[in-house]
């Protein structure tokens, strides 16, 4: 019986770790903060979909349209994703002006959350 020890790399725990402050700090509304720890996160451990979500989600709150798209298709790369994920970056392609791209993510949203899915088609009928 001797102390069990965390059975993640150091990097990883620590990227976790990040992940977590970054989202205390995005629930505050501090998404440069956010940006930071999610940034040293995914550089940690770059397989962290959870970091990569929250990256997009402040790179967008912060109007970096461009890394959010390039943040949530790492989430997509890395596998399905939330149903978030796909919003996030509908939203992130409508402010680009890629229309098709957007509705691309709402009719790929439409099959898994129908409420999110209707808030993206709200969206793309107000731009």
């Amino acid at each position: 019986t001797g102390v069990q020890t965390c059975a993640l790399p150091i990097s990883h725990s620590s990227a976790y770790a990040y992940s977590v402050i970054a989202a205390a700090r995005m629930a505050l509304d501090d998404h440069p903060g956010a940006i930071r720890a999610n940034e040293e996160a995914v550089k940690l451990n770059p397989e962290l979909a959870e970091a990569w979500h929250n990256l997009g989600q402040s790179y967008l709150e912060t109007d970096q349209f461009e890394k959010a798209v390039v943040s949530l298709e790492r989430v997509l790369q890395l596998g399905p994703g939330i149903p978030g994920t796909r919003y996030v970056l509908g939203l992130a392609q409508l402010k680009l002006g890629n229309r098709a791209e957007a509705l691309e993510q709402y009719e790929l949203l439409q099959t898994v959350d129908s409420d999110m899915a209707q808030g993206l088609r709200e969206a793309l009928s107000g731009e």
